[in-house]
């Protein structure tokens, strides 16, 4: 059973990540107003990322 969470938490990590890197490239074109809730999205997303990675530690 440790093993499949594992996979799963690794799952989340690696959609976590790639979902962070979307963001970070809607960024770049974003509207100013919309920036503040993009930015607020990386950065759960981010967090979201890290903290799998320290349960897979």
């Amino acid at each position: 059973m440790g093993e499949l969470k594992d996979r799963i938490i690794r799952l989340i990590e690696q959609n976590a990540a790639r979902k962070a890197s979307d963001l970070s490239g809607e960024y770049v074109q974003a509207k100013s107003e919309e920036k503040e809730a993009i930015q607020a999205g990386i950065d759960t997303e981010r967090w979201l990322a890290e903290s799998c990675r320290e349960c897979l530690g």
